[in-house]
């Protein structure tokens, strides 16, 4: 019974899939405005090819045409109607970023809610830019008592502004191994 009810919600999470449109991104406040749920996620597992293969592995997903369906835990609601614990995410981003969901990972999600009611339900974010990660240790208790009282784009822009350091500082890391590289490859063809 539970396998039946399970195959039921990834079908239908599919054929949703196939009747969302791609919608090119228009910007932060367009996208803060035309998203019914904001909310902050992570993957309740980590993922592997095997998992993805198996109906028999608890983190067993669907994948279509690129996008994907997986069991999330919904930390916080920054907008919405839906209430934190255990739900499902379709989006593509997993083929964005070249690799799966890993337990852990955090996210930032402008999402559409297509459950039916208030917990257990599923969330869309299908395009790319609908799902911010966000690092682990930049979300903690003291993050969420940052984000407390503050209004939703205020909440959102801190969000944003974290990312942007960590996306700055890995940059440097790259551009120093890079460099390390490149002395690497001229030192040897001596």
């Amino acid at each position: 019974m539970k396998k039946r009810i399970v195959t039921t919600v990834l079908l239908a999470v599919a054929i949703a899939a196939f009747a969302t449109p791609i919608i090119e991104f228009t910007g932060w406040n367009n996208l803060i405005e035309s998203s019914p749920d904001i909310i902050i996620a992570r993957p309740t597992g980590t993922f592997s090819s095997t998992s993805i293969n198996s109906t028999n592995h608890p983190m067993a997903t669907t994948i279509v045409d690129g996008g994907m369906s997986y069991p999330i835990e919904v930390i916080t609601v920054l907008k919405g109607v839906t209430k934190p614990g255990p739900a499902q995410l379709w989006s593509s981003f997993s083929s964005r970023l070249g690799e799966l969901p890993h337990q852990g990972d955090m996210y930032l999600v402008f999402a559409g809610n297509h459950g039916s009611g208030l917990t257990n339900c599923w969330y869309n974010a299908i395009e790319d830019y609908r799902i911010v990660f966000i690092a682990p240790d930049i979300y903690s208790g003291a993050w969420t008592n940052a984000l407390a009282g503050k209004a939703l784009k205020e909440q959102i822009k801190m969000i944003l502004k974290c990312r942007l350091g960590s996306l700055n500082e890995q940059r440097q890391k790259d551009q120093d191994e890079e460099k390390r590289i490149e002395e690497g490859l001229k030192e040897l063809n001596m």
